[in-house]
């Protein structure tokens, strides 16, 4: 049993043993705090701060004298155990406060090389390209809730690349010396993306991805249950879409409070919103913060380009259970089938584009050319809803 945990029994924290560990780490960072400091930082009564530094005390991880700071058993074990060994603390704290241009240009000259040749958005797995800039956003924001450093983050689809973009600022925190004990694993159907994160990994010496073909429609297999810390993922912007991503993701996240879920999703009306709410509460999760406007898309007018991200967290009452398939269509153009014609502009062929048609997107008949004259330049002259 390691020290988080012998506290936590000890102290039996309705919050988790999160906060246990936030309470360290947070000393680690600022070096020296007063207890009323902490209670404000960690959002809980400063009754419980008094119990988890009591319980510090006798485990020789902190000392108290003008305020309370880590003993060097408590340095030792943040930087060991909890995987912070290494870490530019001042470049840390200037980058998840956003409060120095320098740092964040210098990560995103790597990110933005990364992403400017990343595989074309695939609309009919509902894939839109986020911005580099809400790519790094995300992973800050993972970073601010100590949720990427030390533990096991899975990506449930990943083609915003975020796992990269984790990886790349990992390794500007870390002197590219990232801690054996964080890994950024990805779950996603499409070879393609698979693909480039594997070769911008060697490239970009990206030690910490793990990378697994995986259709989430199918079962999750036993030995991937419950072993993650945190989850990424940005679904189909279907409420079956956003029921199976969730499902899966709460299915692999540990069986622990406290432990958070990235959600992004598209804005929708209140009543689409009550649905997919409803089933984030079934699902045994609480909503922590939902932040409109978040996320920002590369071309993805019908989404207005924006879309919000939902904050969550797992409670004692999350459902982590035996996976079975998942048999529901789940892509916006299942359900809602488009038929789209075009003529080339050049010798105006036309063509049919739709799911059930030889091209199934206007960027896949791109990419092919017009078979009589080799150009890639279409117009749409009608749609048609197939109801």
């Amino acid at each position: 049993m390691n020290v988080i945990d012998r506290i936590y029994e000890k102290i039996n924290l309705e919050e988790g043993k999160i906060i246990i560990e936030k309470f360290f780490l947070e000393l680690y960072f600022e070096e020296r705090m007063s207890t009323k400091e902490l209670s404000q930082r960690l959002l809980i009564p400063i009754p419980l701060v008094t119990a988890i530094k009591k319980e510090s005390i006798r485990e020789n991880l902190i000392e108290q004298n003008n305020g309370i700071a880590l003993s060097l058993e408590g340095k030792d074990y943040v930087e060991n155990y909890l995987g912070y060994k290494g870490i530019n603390k001042k470049e840390y704290k200037l980058l998840i406060n956003k409060s120095d241009k320098s740092i964040l240009t210098e990560v995103r000259k790597d990110i933005e090389i990364i992403f400017k040749n990343r595989p074309q958005a695939d609309v009919t797995l509902d894939q839109s390209k986020c911005t580099v800039e809400t790519a790094i956003d995300r992973v800050i924001m993972g970073l601010k809730k100590n949720s990427i450093i030390g533990k096991k983050v899975l990506c449930v689809g990943d083609d915003d690349l975020i796992s990269v973009t984790t990886n790349v600022i990992l390794n500007k925190l870390f002197n590219n010396n990232v801690p054996y004990n964080t890994k950024i694993y990805v779950y996603d159907k499409d070879k393609r993306i698979l693909e480039y994160i594997k070769n911008m990994a060697n490239i970009f010496e990206l030690s910490s991805i793990i990378c697994k073909e995986l259709d989430l429609k199918k079962k999750t297999a036993q030995e991937n249950i419950g072993i993650y810390d945190t989850v990424f993922t940005d679904p189909p912007y279907t409420i079956n879409g956003v029921e199976l991503f969730l499902t899966r993701a709460v299915e692999n996240i540990k069986k622990q409070t406290g432990l958070y879920i990235f959600l992004s999703y598209a804005h929708k009306s209140q009543d689409a919103m009550r649905l997919i709410e409803n089933k984030i509460l079934n699902l045994g999760l609480s909503i922590y913060q939902i932040i409109p406007k978040f996320n920002e898309y590369e071309g993805a007018e019908l989404l207005g380009n924006k879309g919000q991200l939902i904050i969550l967290q797992t409670t004692k009452d999350t459902i982590n259970k035996s996976s079975k398939d998942y048999t529901n269509i789940i892509y916006t153009g299942e359900i809602r089938q488009t038929r789209r014609k075009y003529k080339c502009k050049n010798c105006g062929k036309e063509f049919f584009v739709g799911i059930e048609e030889k091209y199934t997107t206007i960027e896949g008949l791109k990419e092919k050319k017009c078979p009589e004259c080799k150009s890639d330049i279409f117009d749409l002259i009608e749609k048609v809803r197939k109801d």
